[in-house]
């Protein structure tokens, strides 16, 4: 008779952060969940999980929309050599980031401050 070992695989836990984080670069990958899980390393049902959750929140907070809303943007006479762009929000909040920041990581970014408002 052969002996079975039962492996129990740890599970990460992640903070509402990278949750966030992971979600925006989900949401702007283009890819399907299972193709995005599965480079992320994680299971497509974590995700979905995941956007469920953000879906119930965003209609707690009175966001049901997940399409941008779209604004005017005023772009300076001369923008010079900067590394930077600042993004105001309709909140009031500013945010200075980096020219080459990520589409996802900028909407992680800016659910992040909306929460904290």
């Amino acid at each position: 008779m052969e002996a079975t070992e039962l492996v129990k695989r740890r599970q990460k836990h992640y903070s509402a952060e990278e949750r966030a984080r992971l979600i925006g670069e989900y949401r702007a990958s283009g890819l399907s969940v299972e193709e995005y899980a599965q480079g992320a390393g994680m299971s497509d049902w974590t995700v979905r999980r995941w956007l469920k959750e953000a879906k119930r929140q965003q209609r707690a907070t009175g966001r049901t929309s997940r399409a941008p809303r779209l604004v005017p943007v005023v772009i300076g006479p001369d923008l010079g050599e900067t590394d930077r762009i600042e993004v105001i929000l309709v909140e009031g909040a500013r945010l200075r980031v980096p020219v080459t920041i990520g589409a996802g990581q900028l909407e992680a970014l800016i659910s992040a401050v909306r929460r904290a408002c």
